[in-house]
């Protein structure tokens, strides 16, 4: 306790009150505020960033797109954007959109229109900027609800086994557990198996394609699930690559939370740190 007080106090900050939460960052793991430069520099460090997203929150978005542009300034060279609303099964039409975009002859707001076909998605375009400005690879990375229907409806045995990756396997019982708490009472058990099936083959799906496509330093943006306490997508790509220098983040939506809440995101009594680090964008609920 004694050194989170210290540390609040050099950045100015009371424990358990910050003049404004938006953009501080921690170290989910000694619970440590990070300074942006700081931050930034022990990213470029890693080969993989891994950033768990709420969808479609422009700060989030904004915040992505800040993280991928300064890291890339500190690195440089070849990098490769993966994201889990681009499919990689439809990489042919996804390649010829994004090389209209570079051309000068689409903008980013109509490649995220023409390959979500959702009007929302034009959050994203901080990122997809990045993206342009950097000459950075796009990489889809999961598969299409049609693709995925068969699991959701009759589990994992029911998937087609050419969109099943090599030495596939699910998650943990932690993750397991997890999954059940969030969607206790939405379903049936039998629809809650099929539904952690399908989570599971996007998970994995997700981390063999970004790992045997990736060029350079690589970055993963997906939902907070598929990322958050290292299960999910990242345990998937830890037991495929072993060796892989991944860092994780974890980007919160501070207006969700009560300002007493907010410290208690970093982790978790049974689970541990939700990342490696955290950043907080908005402001807490009064």
């Amino acid at each position: 306790m004694r050194k989170l007080l210290t540390t609040f106090l050099l950045f100015g900050i009371s424990v358990g009150h910050a003049s404004s939460w938006n953009g501080i960052v921690f170290d989910a793991h000694t619970r440590a505020l990070q300074s942006k430069v700081e931050f930034f520099n022990k990213l470029s460090q890693y080969e993989l960033i891994v950033i768990g997203e709420k969808h479609y929150t422009g700060p989030v978005q904004k915040t992505e797109a800040e993280i991928i542009e300064e890291v890339l300034k500190i690195k440089g060279g070849e990098w490769t954007l993966g994201w889990e609303f681009l499919n990689h099964t439809e990489k042919t039409q996804t390649d010829q959109l994004w090389s209209n975009v570079e051309a000068g002859n689409l903008t980013v707001e109509d490649f995220l229109l023409q390959t979500q076909k959702y009007e929302d998605a034009i959050v994203y375009a901080p990122v997809f900027e990045v993206l342009k400005s950097y000459n950075g690879n796009v990489l889809g990375l999961n598969l299409t609800r049609a693709e995925k229907a068969p699991v959701t409806q009759g589990g994992i045995a029911a998937v087609e086994l050419s969109l099943l990756p090599p030495h596939y396997a699910g998650g943990s019982d932690d993750y397991r557990e997890r999954f059940q708490n969030i969607m206790q009472g939405h379903a049936s058990p039998e629809q809650l198996n099929n539904y952690y099936d399908a989570q599971c083959l996007t998970d994995d799906v997700m981390a063999y394609q970004l790992l045997t496509n990736r060029i350079g330093t690589s970055f993963l943006i997906a939902g907070s699930f598929h990322t958050e306490f290292f299960g999910g997508t990242v345990e998937r790509l830890r037991v495929r690559d072993a060796k892989l220098r991944l860092v994780t983040v974890q980007i919160v939506d501070a207006s969700d939370y009560k300002e007493s809440e907010l410290l208690n995101t970093l982790e978790n009594v049974k689970y541990g740190a939700v990342a490696d680090f955290v950043v907080f964008v908005n402001e807490p609920q009064p």
